[in-house]
C-alpha cells in the first residue's frame, strides 16, 4: 500500500521521506559491493574472499546483466518498478537456495543470477530515480544510502574479523527483502512525458554530456578506490566508514547552504584527487596507504550521488532512455576498468597514474560545470518555491522582488538567460537571430550595467533573490 505520509507526489514525481529511502539503494549498495566482494578478480586487482564456486569470473555474467538493461529499459521504460517487482523475488529466491548444502556447481549458477539481477537493478534504479524521483529526493537517497551502507560495507568487509560466505549470503538476503518491500510501497506508474530526439534541451548538449562525465568518471574513480583499499589490510573498511562520516557531513552542510551546497562538491573532490596522489606516493611510502584511503572516501561518497546527476539530466531533458544510458555507462566503465586492471597488475605505477590523472580531469570538468549546476539547482528552488506558495496562499497577488536584471534591455535579459544556459557566444547569437558581433555589443552592454566581469559574476548575481 501506498503509505502517503511517507510518499508525495509532486507533478507526477514523488518526494519519499528518508524512513523509506533507507530501504531503497542502501540494501543494494551494500549487496552491490558484496557480489563484487565475492566475484574474483573481475573488477580487483588480486581477487578476494574465495567461495565455493566453480569458476569465480563473473565478467560474463555482468555483461549480460547490463545488455538485458539495457534493451528492457528501452523497450518498457514505464514498466522499471515492474521489472524490479519481478527480478528481486529470483535474486531472494536464488540467494536463499545457496544456504542449503548443494553442489559447487549448483552455488555457482544460483550466485550468477543474483550477479545477473544485481547488475540489472543498476540500469532500472537509474530509470526509476530519474523518472520517479524529485531531485531532492535523489540526492537524499545518495547521501543516506552512503550512511548507512558505509558503516555496514565497513563491518561485513572487514579485516579484523572475517565475515564467513554463509554469514554474507544471509545478510543478502535481508537486503534484497528491505529492496522488495521498497518497491511494492511505491507507485508503478511511471507518468511523465518524455521527449523525442527532435525535442530541444534546456541547456547545449555539451553540458548535458558534462553532466554524465561526472557521474561516469567519479563512478570509474570508485572502482579504483575499492581495488585500491581491498589490497590494504583493513582498506575497505577504513575507505567506507570515511565514506559515511563525510556523507553526514555532506547532509549537514547542506542544510545550512541551501543550493549553495554543490559549491561543497568541488572542495571534496580536490580532496579525492589528494588523496588518488597519495596511491601513487603508496607506493614507495607504504605508511600513506591508510592515509590514502580515508581521502577516497571523498570520492566514494561523490559517486554515490550518480543517480542525482541523472535525475538532473532527466530534468534537462527527460528522455525515456535516461536509465539505458546510466546501464550503458556502467557497462563501458565496467569493461573499461576490468581490462585495465588486467593489463596492468603488474606496473601499479602506471595504473595509479592513470587513475590520478583522471581524478584530476575530473576535477576539470566539474569546475565547468559548477556554476550551471548552482543555476540549475537554484531554479528548481526557486520553482518548487513558488508552487507552495501559489498552492497555500492562491488568493495573495505576490510583489514582484527587484532583481539587478531589471535594469537590462529585454534583448540583454535573453542574453544573460541563455549565457546562463551555458551557451556560447555563436549559440547564443544564433538563437536570438543576431549577428555574433550585436551580441558581443549586447554581452558588453549587460556586463556594464551589472558592473561584472565574467561569467562567475553573472552566476552569482543570478542566484541573488
Amino acid at each position: 500500500m501506498n503509505d502517503m505520509t511517507r510518499i508525495k507526489n509532486k507533478n507526477g514525481q514523488y518526494s519519499i521521506r528518508s524512513s523509506l529511502l533507507l530501504l531503497f539503494s542502501t540494501p543494494f549498495i551494500v549487496w552491490q559491493m558484496g557480489i563484487l566482494y565475492y566475484s574474483g578478480t573481475t573488477l580487483s586487482l588480486f581477487g578476494r574472499t574465495p567461495i565455493p564456486l566453480t569458476n569465480n569470473n563473473t565478467t560474463l555474467v555482468i555483461v549480460s546483466g547490463y545488455l538485458a538493461s539495457i534493451l528492457m529499459i528501452c523497450l518498457i521504460p514505464r514498466k522499471t518498478i515492474w521489472m524490479e517487482r519481478i527480478l528481486l523475488p529470483i535474486a531472494f529466491l536464488a540467494t536463499l537456495f545457496m544456504l542449503l548444502p548443494l553442489s559447487s556447481a549448483m552455488i555457482t549458477v544460483l550466485f550468477y543470477i543474483a550477479v545477473f539481477c544485481c547488475v540489472f537493478s543498476i540500469g532500472t534504479m537509474v530509470s526509476i530515480a530519474a523518472q520517479h524521483f524529485t531531485v531532492e529526493t535523489t540526492w537524499r537517497d545518495g547521501m543516506i544510502s552512503m550512511m548507512g551502507g558505509g558503516i555496514l560495507i565497513a563491518v561485513l568487509q572487514n579485516d579484523l574479523f572475517r565475515i564467513s560466505f554463509t554469514t554474507f549470503t544471509i545478510f543478502s538476503v535481508l537486503l534484497i527483502a528491505a529492496q522488495i518491500a521498497f518497491y511494492y510501497s511505491i507507485p508503478s506508474k511511471i507518468d511523465v512525458a518524455y521527449v523525442n530526439h527532435e525535442h530541444p534541451m534546456k541547456m547545449p548538449k555539451i553540458l548535458f554530456i558534462g553532466i554524465w562525465l561526472i557521474s561516469g568518471v567519479s563512478t570509474l574513480l570508485i572502482c579504483f578506490a575499492s581495488s585500491y583499499a581491498e589490497n590494504v589490510s583493513g582498506g575497505i573498511s577504513t575507505l567506507y566508514f570515511s565514506a559515511a562520516i563525510m556523507a553526514l557531513f555532506l547532509t549537514i552542510i547542506k542544510k545550512q547552504l541551501a543550493f549553495n551546497s554543490i559549491r561543497i562538491y568541488s572542495g571534496f573532490l580536490a580532496i579525492a584527487v589528494f588523496g588518488f596522489v597519495l596511491t601513487l606516493l603508496s607506493l614507495y611510502v607504504p605508511e600513506l596507504r591508510y592515509i590514502a584511503c580515508i581521502f577516497l572516501g571523498f570520492i566514494v561518497v561523490l559517486a554515490n550521488l550518480w543517480i542525482f546527476f541523472a535525475a538532473v539530466s532527466f530534468q534537462v531533458y527527460p528522455t525515456r532512455y535516461i536509465g539505458a544510458i546510466g546501464a550503458a555507462m556502467g557497462l563501458v566503465l565496467a569493461v573499461f576498468h576490468s581490462i585495465l586492471l588486467e593489463a596492468l597488475r603488474a606496473n601499479l605505477p602506471l595504473l595509479y597514474g592513470i587513475y590520478a590523472t583522471l581524478s584530476v580531469a575530473l576535477l576539470l570538468i566539474y569546475f565547468f560545470m559548477e556554476p550551471y549546476l548552482i543555476q540549475m539547482w537554484h531554479e528548481h528552488q526557486k520553482e518548487a518555491t513558488e508552487v507552495s506558495s501559489s498552492t497555500t496562499s492562491n488568493r495573495t497577488t505576490q510583489e514582484h522582488t527587484p532583481h539587478s536584471f531589471d535594469t537590462l534591455s529585454d534583448q540583454e535579459r535573453i542574453l544573460a538567460r541563455l549565457i546562463l544556459e551555458g551557451h556560447t557566444e555563436t549559440s547564443a547569437a544564433k538563437l536570438m537571430n543576431i549577428s555574433l558581433n550585436t551580441q558581443k555589443g549586447y554581452r558588453k552592454n549587460l556586463y556594464f550595467k551589472l558592473d561584472i566581469h565574467s561569467k562567475r559574476e553573472l552566476f552569482e548575481i543570478a542566484q541573488i533573490k
